[in-house]
């Protein structure tokens, strides 16, 4: 059923959850952190050093623009 379900919804899924699918497919083993605040980016940090996947999300445009061109691995989208 949760098959049949996502297979249905493809058409209406948001540009946002196309591009989180496509640049995340690859990951396996991963942290998903909630926001790109001081914290966030602190454990972002973190994991880069120690080699662990990750993969951020914000609800803020600007920030995850900002947080792109310094690298980090940050999408779109409210985690709530």
């Amino acid at each position: 059923l949760g098959q049949r379900l996502a297979e249905d919804n493809t058409e209406t899924t948001s540009p946002y959850l196309k591009a989180l699918e496509l640049d995340t497919r690859d990951l396996i083993n991963h942290v998903i952190i909630a926001g790109c605040g001081k914290v966030g980016k602190m454990v972002a940090r973190v994991l880069r050093a120690e080699g662990i996947n990750y993969v951020a999300i914000d609800i803020n445009s600007e920030v995850v623009k900002g947080e792109k061109k310094n690298g980090f691995s940050v999408f779109e989208g409210d985690i709530s």
